[in-house]
């Protein structure tokens, strides 16, 4: 609603035969409820202005509406009565009635409105009491100071309790001082009795305080600049901008870096996961020690187990995949070249393990192919890039950046391998086709101390990210490694491996699987490992995330504590003479701690808006920017995601931590200026 509207409004003073404009096309709306100050030079027409919103003169032309009336269709008696029931007027000269007391100076316009006695008395004696004169209410006006007759003159203005209060220049004829204080109280009076206060000023001090500005010059008004309810933070834009830019790049740091960890953690996770599962059944010293002798820590009946745990009605509902593993070390040759190395091979069920690799619980959309020993036949199988450069297979399995040995370690090591051939060869028949150039043979020890030896076509040479597992590693079908342990003895593998839907149900499924352990395989030495447990490196890379992150949010934290700090301290020293001003009129210490602690409140929740909001614009374009990011240990890329929206935790955490901050950094300077003295205050220049 706006209570005062000007449309196209003109005056013109006729000055013998000269015409003289004083207002030209003049369009205003002015708020409800709101401190507007009218600033323009001298002779800009701000008086004239001031006068036709007050009812006390008429345009030549255009349209004046105030409190709803159109004061052109309104007679001289009219407008006298709409004066004395809608508005209220405060002279620069004061202009109290010199032979009434200030009691009746403020009761006079109520006599007006034909208001009852005991209601005009009840009345004045509150507003007298309002602006701090109710011991000088039989005080004429020649008793009392410049302030006080101006606090008089408040009083009368809201006396009639009027929508509208005018002011022509109330604090011309007042020192610096009592000025701060006036205006003060004329703020503190249109905020308790919610009316509209309208008026003229020169001073620089009552045109900061207004929330709304009319510039006027020449008869026309060159801008109107409408002021928020953050006009106090907003006082020193400049400082309070830097403040909010130190806040918002500070949280949109901690918001993005911890999306960027968060997803890290998630995408590090989902490579784990899809390779080791999320737990894993095995011998219960296996960890230990069965690396070095698979076929004494192998679980012999891991069939049952598998069916025990697939039909289990608890467990059923969670899990994805349940799959066993063989691993077993060994002497990879190849007769052909002459060289032989030691590798670590893994049994597995390719189909099985496929559908492992298709797990992507936190959407990471990471690619990882299937098993290069899908769909291949038994003795197929997949060595790492490492293992192929040292048994001399670069160029039949095409791999890139394979360096080829020395002539002289080839003949050095030329006869390593012999006993291996000669084993293979036994298994060999006389009428076997050539072999193939990736062919290579495979010792290890069966279950009876005993070498066996098989021969292996290498369909593929992988990168597996680490040099040491790159080195070393070597994946075959599980029926094979089965053979080459076990021989015609009944089969075992080292671990049962166990992928669930969810990683959060992974504490559920663990005490689940504790209890078929105890109960339906009760007496056997098995254990349960989760994959955290497995790959230490997963733990190492969580914890460094974290380290990281609490750094950051620390550094944040500290930057927005002297920021802040520094702006509320500025603020205290240019407001000294309105705190002082407060304290006079009987605002207690804690009413000012309170006012300075809730700007600092204002600052930290509009930094912290700002922040997430920005936070959230650049995560959206980081996301859909094509970047990628290889984990460590790993060998194909990720999408670079940073997740901020949804982790409702991280945000809500972020967020309430900075407005935290900024609540602590804004005590002390509210502190000191609840402390203030007030006579220093007053005094403060």
């Amino acid at each position: 609603m706006y209570p005062v509207i000007l449309q196209h409004v003109h005056k013109i003073y006729q000055l013998g035969s000269v015409r003289v404009p004083a207002l030209s096309d003049i369009n205003l709306e002015i708020r409800d409820n709101c401190f507007t100050v009218i600033s323009g030079p001298s002779g800009s027409g701000k008086t004239t202005l001031l006068n036709l919103i007050g009812c006390i003169d008429r345009p030549d032309q255009g349209e004046v509406v105030v409190a709803g009336q159109a004061i052109g269709q309104l007679s001289d008696d009219a407008l006298s009565d709409f004066r004395a029931r809608h508005l209220g007027f405060i002279f620069q000269n004061f202009n109290l009635l010199s032979v009434l007391s200030a009691y009746e100076n403020v009761e006079y316009p109520l006599r007006l409105t034909q208001m009852p006695a005991a209601q005009r008395r009840a009345r004045v004696l509150a507003l007298l009491d309002a602006v701090g004169l109710a011991d000088k209410a039989n005080n004429r006006p020649s008793q009392l100071s410049g302030g006080q007759r101006q606090r008089v003159a408040i009083a009368r203005a809201l006396a009639p309790a009027p929508q509208l209060v005018l002011a022509d220049e109330p604090t011309a004829n007042l020192d610096s001082q009592t000025g701060a204080a006036i205006i003060a109280l004329m703020r503190q009076m249109q905020r308790e009795h919610q009316v509209s206060f309208v008026f003229s000023s020169h001073d620089p001090q009552v045109q900061a305080e207004a929330d709304d500005a009319v510039f006027i010059r020449d008869g026309r008004i060159t801008h109107v600049e409408r002021r928020s309810d953050l006009a106090e933070v907003l006082r020193n834009r400049r400082r309070s901008l830097t403040t909010l830019l130190a806040m918002v790049i500070g949280i949109c740091a901690v918001l993005i870096f911890g999306g960027y960890a968060g997803n890290s953690t998630y995408a590090l996770q989902t490579g784990y996961v899809q390779m080791h599962g999320h737990l894993q059944i095995q011998h219960s010293n296996y960890f230990l020690y069965g690396s070095g002798n698979p076929a004494a820590y192998g679980i012999a009946n891991y069939q049952r187990i598998i069916d025990v745990v697939k039909l289990d009605p608890v467990l059923a509902p969670m899990l994805t995949v349940v799959t066993p593993k063989l691993q077993l070390g060994g002497i990879a040759g190849n007769f052909a070249a002459g060289v032989s190395k030691n590798v670590i091979a893994s049994g597995i069920v390719v189909d099985e393990q496929n559908r492992m690799r298709t797990w992507d619980d936190y959407g990471s959309m990471s690619y990882t192919p299937q098993f290069a020993l899908t769909g291949t036949s038994l003795e197929s199988v997949v060595i790492g890039t490492g293992v192929a450069r040292m048994l001399q297979l670069c160029g039949p399995l095409k791999v890139s950046n394979c360096p080829q040995a020395p002539a002289a370690a080839t003949k050095a090591e030329a006869a390593a391998p012999e006993d291996i051939t000669a084993l293979s060869a036994l298994e060999q028949p006389s009428d076997a086709p050539p072999v193939s150039p990736t062919q290579i043979e495979m010792l290890a020890a069966n279950v009876h101390g005993a070498p066996n030896v098989v021969n292996l076509n290498v369909v593929k040479a992988e990168n597996w990210g680490f040099k040491e597992f790159d080195d070393t590693v070597m994946i075959m079908h599980l029926a094979q490694a089965q053979r080459l342990v076990y021989g015609g003895a009944p089969p075992q593998v080292t671990a049962i491996q166990i992928q669930l839907r969810h990683t959060a149900q992974m504490a559920a499924a663990r005490a689940r699987l504790e209890q078929l352990l105890a109960t339906t395989f009760k007496g056997e030495p098995l254990e349960i490992l989760d994959f955290e447990t497995l790959t230490p490196i997963y733990g190492q890379s969580i914890r460094f995330f974290d380290s990281v992150f609490g750094f950051i949010a620390t550094l944040i934290g500290v930057i927005v504590l002297f920021t802040v700090g520094n702006t509320m301290s500025m603020a205290v020293v240019e407001r000294t003479v309105e705190i002082g001003t407060l304290r006079a009129m009987g605002q207690r210490r804690s009413g000012i701690r309170a006012l300075f602690m809730s700007e600092g409140l204002l600052l930290g929740l509009m930094g912290a808006l700002l922040g997430v909001v920005t936070a959230l614009l650049l995560a959206t374009l980081i996301n859909h920017s094509g970047l990628t990011w290889t984990p460590p240990g790993y060998v194909y890329a990720y999408p670079l995601k940073v997740r901020v929206w949804g982790d409702w935790g991280l945000i809500l955490g972020s967020a309430v931590g900075l407005v935290l901050v900024a609540i602590v950094s804004a005590w002390w300077p509210a502190n000191r200026a609840a402390k203030l003295m007030i006579v220093d205050a007053l005094r403060h220049v």
